[in-house]
């Protein structure tokens, strides 16, 4: 095989890897996202920030068996801890990769109201993420 017949080779293989890949989930914040809990149950989140790789989300307390097409905006809270099944939480902070990993899908978008931003701006005072 030709130096020629090897490079095209190369950016063939490099093409259908690209084709194949899983395209990217579009974040937007103010989205509302369905998420993989992991434990065979799905959650909601929200996005209420995201930048330089973090993504600040808040976790609602309603759980559900399988993924939600849709959600009930009014019926979200964030629940109690002490509360069967637990609570939600109204700000973690996660690298953008750990997100992802929830396999989350938008549901709908919403605005981020300021009340919703207390723990993002107690965080940018010096928080980290997971």
């Amino acid at each position: 095989m030709t130096k020629f017949g090897i490079i095209a080779l190369v950016i063939g293989l490099a093409a259908v890897f690209v084709a194949c890949r899983k395209p990217s989930v579009k974040l937007e914040v103010g989205g509302i996202y369905s998420i993989n809990n992991g434990d065979g149950h799905y959650g909601v989140a929200k996005l209420l920030a995201h930048a330089d790789g973090i993504c600040h989300v808040r976790i609602y307390a309603q759980k559900f068996d399988s993924r939600p097409a849709n959600v009930d905006l009014s019926h979200l809270s964030l629940g109690r801890f002490d509360a069967p099944g637990g609570g939600g939480l109204g700000h973690l902070p996660l690298r953008e990769a750990g997100f992802l990993k929830w396999q989350p899908v938008l549901v709908t978008n919403t605005s981020v109201l300021p009340e919703e931003l207390d723990g993002y701006n107690i965080w940018k005072h010096g928080g980290g993420a997971f």
